[in-house]
Parts: C-alpha cells; structure tokens; sequence
C-alpha cells in the first residue's frame, strides 16, 4: 500500500473501500449481522452530507454532485465503519494491522523520496515515460500531501512502543522529503502538524484551544481573509511565487460569487460552473474558467457550494472529530493534534473539498491514528 500511495495516490479510495468490504463481511460472518457507523463524529457528518444532497436540488451540474454524494457517503461510511470495528479486535490483531500501517507508510516515505531525489525514475518506469519526458508537479504532489496527513500515526506506532528516538526520525525524514519535493501545501502542513506537536507537548488543552480557533477562523473567515488578501494586493506580491499568487485571485473570485447565494450555496459541485462574467485571469487564458474546477480551499468550496449552513455543518463535524482527540491518552493527543492541524492548513490550500483520492485520504489517515491509539502502549510511562 504504501509505495502504491506514491506510484497510484488516486487509488487510495478503492482500497478504502475495498478494505471496509472485507471487514464488514468479516463481521457478518462471524455475528450474522453488520454494525452500523456510531459515535459523535458518524453522527455530526450526517448534516453536513444530508444539506450537501439536498443542495442537488439547485446545483447547475447534477450529475456530477449525484456522483460526488455517493462516493463520499461511501467513503465516510467505510471510514466509521472501520473506525466503529476496531472494538472488536482483540490486542493482537490490533498490533498486526498497526504494524502493517506503519510499514506501509515507512515504504512510501522511502519511495517517495526517491521520487523526489532521483527525478521520478519509478513513475517513469511503471508508466513506460521515456527519460526525457517530464512529469507533472500533480504526479508528486498528491503523496506528498498525504504522508504529511499519514506520519502522525506512524509515528505514534512508533512511539507508544518505546522508540521515541525513532518517531522523531520519522517525523524529521518526512519533513525534508516534503520540503524538498515541489508541494507547497505538503510543507506546509507538516510545519503546521510540527508546530502543533511542540504546543501539545507544553499544554494539551491550549493546543486544542488552538486548532478549535483555527478551525472556526477557516470555516468563518475565509470569505473575509480571501477578499483581504485580494484588496492588499497580494495577487502581485512577486515573493509569494506565482502559484500562490494565483490562489489569491481564484480565492477573491470564489469570495465575491460567495455573496450571490451567502445563506444556501450554488449547490454541491457547483464550484465547476461558475460563469467568468467577463472578468479574465492574470496567471491563465482568457478562455479557461477563472475557478478550475475547484477553488483550491475546502472552506471557500463550501461557501460558494454551500453557503452558511454548509460552513455551519463543516464546523459542528469538525468540532465533533476534535473532541474525540480528547478522549486519548497524551501521547495519542499530540499526534492527533498535530495530524489535525496539517489537515486544516493543507485543506486552506490544495485541492477541492471534495475530490476522491484527497477526502479518502484524509479519512484513512485520521483512522490509521484511531487504530494506532487503540493499541496497547508498551512505551514507558508518562509523567503528568
């Protein structure tokens, strides 16, 4: 699974599902009857998933937000749903799967920096690409995002069996490989997740404090901050570079079609269709769409899609998944803290709010951390 990351990242959703397959007719084989997805977090989706289905109503694409409902009732469903078997598992299966998690992720990492080193050489040969052909910046920055989301639990595999040192090696590899691979967002969601590691680690609660802050400044104040950017001139700013700086002006856009439907949104995929209105781009062709596809912002995507109730929804489920942080034991918190706080700031900045392989993956990772807290700790004891 984990070089598959690197070589196929859009396949992670297929062994999402393909893994709560398994596990649920597992589950029916052994019980004779299948669970249902429970707890705070499997409840607070349901909203945001059910406004999001409802906005098809109006949405300008129906058949793509048809699609894109399925799929991501599909995956959150497959995410609890693994998520709610855990319980059942006993200690050594626990370990076993743990243990398989936090290899695959060790292999990935050790691919995708030869990837990043040596020029792709492996994208180039399982795809037949001649040695000068060049490799789209998409091919490594879909990994890289990722294994900033998947460290955390590998690290904590590593940590809750007594092997610290390890963790932090970990953890600092992973930090360079992203660094020095072209992905902006990659970098900075691991110097997020570090940033809110070393908080944890001085005062849990100040850094839960922290990311509930962060999280209503996304869901409420990205609208704001876009337009702000926009007015300071920040689409000019020659040291942002220009991939920033088109940001910038694909967030004003999406801000001011914002405020044609505040309260419901366009509608779920909505994001696709949106008419230029005459107004052309400074970074692309005056004929292409100066939203591509998506913003680039999850929290703008939801404004512009689903307006305030959608924003309301996003941030009741965030806070739901934040205070299951809190029911860890510490060491499990600082990761999970960290792996939360990567997610948000690379879902300010990379891709759409609901594309397959990303929203997958997120939801993989964050179940990978579940999985590995769950396990029994053989490190030495904490001081409080």
């Amino acid at each position: 699974m984990g070089p598959l990351l690197v070589l196929a990242p859009r396949t992670i959703w297929v062994i999402l599902l393909v893994l709560y397959g398994l596990a649920a007719a597992w589950r029916f084989w052994r019980r004779g009857r299948l669970d249902l997805p429970r707890g705070i977090a499997a409840l607070a989706v349901l909203p945001l998933l059910g406004y999001a289905a409802l906005s098809i109503a109006w949405t300008p694409v129906t058949d793509n937000a048809l699609r894109q409902i399925v799929e991501l009732l599909g995956f959150f469903l497959s995410a609890f749903g693994l998520a709610g078997l855990l319980p059942h598992y006993g200690a050594p299966v626990l370990r076993r799967l743990d243990l398989a998690v936090a290899a695959a992720v060790i292999l990935g990492l050790a691919t995708l920096a030869i990837e990043v080193v040596f020029d792709q050489p492996l994208y180039r040969l399982v795809h037949g690409m001649d040695v000068t052909a060049t490799p789209s910046d998409a091919v490594l920055n879909r990994p890289a995002v990722l294994f900033a989301a998947f460290a955390w639990p590998a690290a904590l595999h590593l940590r809750r069996r007594g092997l610290g040192w390890a963790a932090i090696v970990l953890l600092g590899a992973t930090t360079a490989v992203l660094v020095v691979s072209s992905s902006q967002s990659a970098s900075l969601g691991m110097v997020a997740g570090l940033m809110m590691f070393a908080l944890a680690s001085l005062s849990l609660t100040w850094a839960r404090r922290t990311v509930a802050a962060a999280l209503a400044i996304a869901c409420f104040g990205a609208v704001p901050i876009a337009d702000g950017l926009y007015s300071a001139g920040a689409a000019q700013w020659d040291g942002l570079g220009i991939t920033a700086r088109h940001r910038v002006e694909i967030w004003h856009f999406t801000a001011e079609r914002v405020g044609d439907r505040p309260i419901f949104g366009h509608g779920l995929a909505a994001s696709r269709s949106m008419d230029n209105r005459g107004e052309t781009s400074e970074f692309q062709a005056p004929d292409q769409s100066i939203i591509p596809l998506h913003p680039h912002n999850a929290f703008l995507q939801v404004w512009l899609e689903l307006g305030l109730v959608g924003a309301v929804a996003a941030m009741a489920f965030g806070l739901a998944v934040l205070r299951l942080t809190a029911t860890l034991e510490q060491t499990a918190q600082r990761m999970a803290l960290a792996q939360f706080a990567a997610s948000l700031a690379m879902l300010s900045v990379a891709y759409g709010a609901w594309q397959s392989w990303w929203v997958a993956g997120l939801l993989s990772a964050g179940l990978a951390t579940a999985l590995a807290a769950r396990v029994p700790d053989r490190s030495p004891p904490e001081s409080a």
